[in-house]
């Protein structure tokens, strides 16, 4: 089946978006190698004045530390784990101080407690995936790093026991890697229920109004709530410090569009300096201090942060780890947008044959119910895509391997 124009235009604007999203291979790295000798040798002109003064405004901050800036550090096997902790090494290097809310923490911990489903639907992907794949087929940052290292499946209870706590949001281990590498300080937790709750709705406003496919309401949710009780913990800690006359500013480094966009909205609430800071513009204000030295690599990647790009539903993330698991298929990056949309169109003509909903034909796609039906919407998705599969043999045996994977998914 030959795509359409429209689909080829869509397919084409999708491997664009994906050079700089993904920042990985070489056409990124060629590209931002020549902007960032560009920004390093402007930087070159501050004179020793200028840095020195800035080296003081700067450390006169607290720098909280978002979920994801505390994951890349903690995970070796992101592709920001060299930048962030660049950047907050050299931060303490200067005499910066780190801070850590415990309300980020307990995502962090709650990101190693749910790992578990994600590696056991992954563990066959083991020494398959190439580096720059990781993000594509692994959602959860513990379990990339697992695979980072090509570690054996035995091995998995011990890593994982190093970051996973007692309970979802039981923080004790992360906190103590943390105090240990960064010298972290505690930030209080208080914050006003009623700022916590508006903060919330706002970002639920945002959120509904945004062509999103983010896993799942439950994911949402817990971090819609979570952003709240941070920003209103933020707003808490700067109210306090005002009253007691602490010239004590502090900044939170944090790649979130919506937690940015939350304090442009209460701008009445988060008055005075800019709180909010990305990688982007901490590491430009880093990299001018004379006393720093951030290497080439990071300061390119931390420059160009472009955000992430083209999510895909948890539907079409189970169907491209069975196909990558069977190593009989292989179809460009860039059409696995159309897969998801063929895979949808077949759950919704096995949800019309049955009586169902669509969602509940989704959901039962998900828990793996049926390994045959499962193989068979997934092989019928791939024939409506141009891939080179060579022979219907090949298909054939990628739907008997899928069933095989789906049924030892079943019984773990």
């Amino acid at each position: 089946m030959q795509p359409s124009p429209t689909e080829l235009r869509h397919e084409t604007e999708r491997a664009l978006l994906d050079l700089f999203t993904e920042r990985q291979g070489p056409a990124f790295e060629w590209l931002t190698r020549v902007s960032e000798r560009f920004v390093s040798l402007c930087s070159l002109g501050l004179e020793h004045e200028t840095g020195a003064a800035l080296r003081e405004t700067l450390t006169a901050q607290r720098l909280v530390l978002d979920s994801d800036i505390i994951l890349d550090f903690l995970c070796q096997g992101e592709p920001d784990h060299t930048t962030s902790r660049d950047l907050l090494l050299n931060w303490l290097g200067i005499g910066g101080r780190i801070l850590v809310s415990p309300i980020v923490l307990e995502e962090v911990a709650h990101n190693a407690w749910i790992s578990e489903r994600d590696f056991n639907e992954t563990e066959t992907l083991l020494g398959k995936l190439a580096s720059w794949e990781l993000r594509r087929y692994i959602r959860n940052p513990f379990v990339r790093t697992f695979h980072f290292f090509k570690s054996r499946a035995s091995q998995w209870g011990m890593y994982i026991r190093q970051y996973k706590g007692n309970a979802p949001g039981d923080y004790t281990k992360i906190l103590s890697l943390l105090r240990d590498q960064l010298k972290v300080e505690i930030l209080p937790a208080t914050y006003d229920d009623n700022l916590s709750n508006e903060i919330s709705v706002y970002l639920q406003g945002l959120t509904s109004r945004r062509s999103s496919d983010m896993e799942g309401l439950e994911d949402v949710a817990y971090k819609i709530e979570r952003d709240g009780r941070l920003m209103a913990s933020l707003a808490s800690a700067r109210e306090l410090a005002e009253r007691a006359g602490l010239e004590e500013p502090m900044l939170l480094l944090s790649s979130s569009a919506a937690l940015k966009a939350a304090e442009r909205a209460f701008e009445r609430v988060f008055q005075g300096a800019q709180l909010i800071f990305n990688k982007r513009a901490f590491s430009y204000l880093l990299s001018a201090i004379p006393q720093v030295g951030l290497g080439a690599g990071t300061l390119r990647r931390a420059l160009f942060e472009f955000g992430s790009h083209g999510r895909l539903m948890s539907s079409g993330v189970r169907a491209l780890r069975l196909l990558r698991s069977t190593g009989e298929v292989e179809f460009p990056w860039a059409e696995r947008f159309t897969l998801q949309r063929e895979l949808w169109q077949g759950v919704k003509r096995e949800a019309d044959r049955r009586g169902i909903t669509p969602r509940e034909m989704d959901r039962q796609f998900m828990e793996g119910k049926s390994p045959e039906t499962t193989a068979r919407l997934i092989v019928e998705a791939v024939q409506q895509l141009v891939v080179p599969t060579k022979t219907q043999e090949e298909l054939a045996q990628a739907r008997r391997r899928i069933v095989e994977l789906e049924a030892k998914l079943d019984n773990q």
